[in-house]
């Protein structure tokens, strides 16, 4: 879970896949990329 007030911005990911494997955090950073690109749009 994260939250950005100066955006109003929550973001909640749920994954069966823990940040021990590499794919992982290229996972939640897409997810962050694609949650910003969205309230930029």
């Amino acid at each position: 879970t994260y939250a950005d007030p100066a955006h109003h911005l929550t973001g909640i990911l749920l994954t069966q896949v823990g940040a021990s494997t590499p794919d992982s955090m290229h996972l939640i950073h897409d997810f962050w990329t694609t949650l910003y690109q969205a309230i930029d749009d």
